[in-house]
């Protein structure tokens, strides 16, 4: 459950919620039906929206045991689901000492069904219906048939006639004449013929019908009629909830319908600014590809079927650059966004790589690279050198290399180099368990940058380097797992610091599978990263890979000299390990008795 909700539960059904107490002394309440099928749906007219809302607001979920419901049933639950439902618009209203008068139900799409529905069944008299779907049974089975099963379980004609018939009957014995309904519709939305039309008689009946029926090219489909006219709701949600109650009638907006004597200011003169939009909306590093999305097209010239359309984004490092080409991405936010005098349709000026399938970076030659778009549109040919983009520090591994990418918010800079880098000035290292065997290799231990503290675990990024043996010439690299231990920030100078994950090891510590090395010796280093700043550091270790293929065999050994006593010792270790167990047991004989004859 996200943070931000809260559960009411009715005979043992949970019902789902947000809810916002009103802002200054505002005694009203909006509660929100939600539209949308997406897994992961939670609420409509959520966020900043509503800042200028100063009443109470009840959103609520529609999902329940996973179901859609329309806010009235589910097949597993039946009628329950609205039951509970209305418990706890109940429960918040009597909690707030309002009158079923002080509120406001606002529904989009199956939410304006819900809405109309918890309206009429219980006598509430305000209800704002966007897009309201009437006949639910037909609808979903035609376009959502899994919806269907969840509302009525089989597939039965007579369970879709009866799905088809609850709205329209509630409207037509509906004894209570005076509701102020507003229905909001656009002949653009496929639903208005069979939806809305029908029923406008049924709708007449009421004292105070509202129908606003928009009519604009920025409309052109279903969910563009919420969103084009947010405005026109937030001011009636803004008047219902001072008590000033509108009536519009019948009202036709958008500029299909707009009439004026005087000349509409004219296309051309953007046009002939020769503005270029350019923005970079999306970078990422995955997978060693390079993931670039953005705006690329020039004001006042149509992307849809333009002649003379054609985008590319270059890599340029000095006097050497790769080039490649940008596909459309349909868009049709893009016409709201940067409307200017005139329509004009904008609605593939996205771009992103071909197929979406990134740049691959392996094929990259190493070096620092400066990124430039190249746009030629209907005439106008412009070469973007200071992109725009989010601010952006971010590193990955692609095989020997370390690719960083960082935006300062005015441009874009990409660097390809070693995956070894130098070893940072106060850093922490400490390596824990080792282990080499069969064709796996485990490594974990400790490795903090001052600094650059590690609330979370995508903080850093850390990765296990092969290197030519006796060189810091790197040959592979295997990323590594982070886990919380607890450390210090004393110990780097930051008393104050949280380095909690700064722990790394081989994922869940099974060990990096190596079958299909090269056979040979590799000094082992430890590369961390967090955004484009990264350090390496040795771990004195020497990789032995014998065999081939997938019968390869790993171990290891130190290969960093230790001084005196400690020398001889781990000589004696490795090649006499008999005579250091009989000397480790005299010595702690001797130790024993040394203690036990002091006073």
């Amino acid at each position: 459950m996200h943070p931000d909700d809260h559960e009411f539960v009715h005979k043992g059904l949970s019902v789902i919620y947000k809810y916002r107490r009103s802002l200054q002394d505002r005694r009203h309440l909006l509660v929100v039906f939600s539209g949308g099928f997406g897994e992961d749906k939670r609420y409509d007219l959520n966020g900043s929206v509503v800042d200028g809302i100063r009443t109470d607001i009840l959103w609520i979920r529609d999902r329940f045991d996973g179901d859609f419901s329309y806010y009235i049933r589910t097949h597993k639950r039946g009628e329950l689901i609205a039951e509970a439902v209305n418990a706890l618009i109940e429960k918040i209203r009597l909690e707030r000492g309002l009158e079923k008068q002080h509120c406001t139900f606002l529904g989009f799409s199956k939410g304006a069904s819900g809405a109309l529905f918890h309206a009429i069944a219980n006598d509430y008299p305000n209800v704002i219906a966007v897009v309201p779907r009437m006949n639910i049974g037909t609808a979903n089975r035609r376009q959502r048939p899994q919806v269907l099963k969840q509302l009525i379980g089989e597939d039965t004609d007579q369970g879709v006639a009866e799905l088809d018939e609850l709205l329209p009957s509630m409207l037509a014995n509906d004894a209570n004449r005076a509701r102020n309904i507003y229905v909001f519709s656009s002949p653009a939305d496929p639903q208005y013929k069979t939806e809305i039309i029908p029923f406008i008689p049924a709708y007449e009946r009421y004292e105070n019908f509202n129908l606003v029926v928009t009519e604009s090219p920025l409309v052109v489909r279903h969910r563009d009629v919420g969103s084009y006219n947010i405005p026109l709701l937030l001011a009636t949600l803004a008047a219902l909830g001072e008590g000033a109650v509108p009536r519009y009638g019948n009202v036709r907006n958008g500029t299909k319908v707009f009439s004026s004597s005087v000349p509409a200011p004219s296309i051309d003169a953007v046009r002939d600014r020769r503005e270029t939009v350019s923005r970079l909306t999306s970078l990422a590093l995955r997978d060693g590809r390079f993931y670039p999305e953005g705006l690329l097209f020039v004001k006042g010239q149509g992307t849809k079927g333009a002649e003379q359309f054609s985008r590319k984004l270059v890599l340029a490092s000095g006097r050497r650059s790769r080039s490649y080409e940008l596909e459309s991405l349909t868009d049709d936010r893009l016409n709201r966004t940067f409307f200017e005098n005139q329509f004009c349709d904008y609605s593939e000026g996205k771009f992103a790589t071909v197929e979406r399938g990134g740049i691959d970076l392996a094929e990259l030659a190493p070096g620092r690279y400066t990124l430039r778009l190249e746009l030629e549109h209907s005439g106008v040919s412009a070469s973007v050198d200071d992109v725009s983009a989010d601010p952006l520090d971010v590193s990955a591994a692609v095989g020997k290399h370390l690719v960083r990418l960082r935006s300062t918010g005015d441009s874009v800079v990409l660097h390809k180099g070693s995956i070894l880098a130098g070893c940072g000035a106060g850093s922490h290292f400490k390596l824990g368990k080792v282990m080499a065997g069969g064709s796996k290799v485990h490594v974990e231990g400790q490795y903090v940058l001052p600094g650059i503290r590690t609330p979370r675990r995508a903080t850093m990024s850390y990765y296990l380097v092969l290197a030519k043996a006796g060189t810091h010439t790197p040959v592979a690299s295997y990323p590594l797992t982070t886990s919380r231990r607890k450390f210090s920030g004393e110990s780097v100078g930051d008393p104050l610091g949280n380095y909690g994950f700064t722990y790394f090891g081989t994922p869940s510590n099974e060990g990096i599978p190596l079958a299909g090395a090269v056979p040979g010796e590799y000094d082992l280093f430890i590369t961390a990263s967090a955004g484009s700043i990264a350090t390496s550091h040795a771990t004195g270790l020497r990789l032995m890979v014998s065999g081939k293929g997938e019968t390869v065999e790993c171990s290891i050994r130190s290969i960093w000299p230790v001084p005196g006593g400690q020398r001889a010792a781990a000589w004696m270790a490795n090649n006499r390990p008999s005579v250091a167990r009989s000397l480790r047991r005299d010595l702690g004989r001797i130790k024993r008795r040394v203690f036990a004859a002091k006073p």
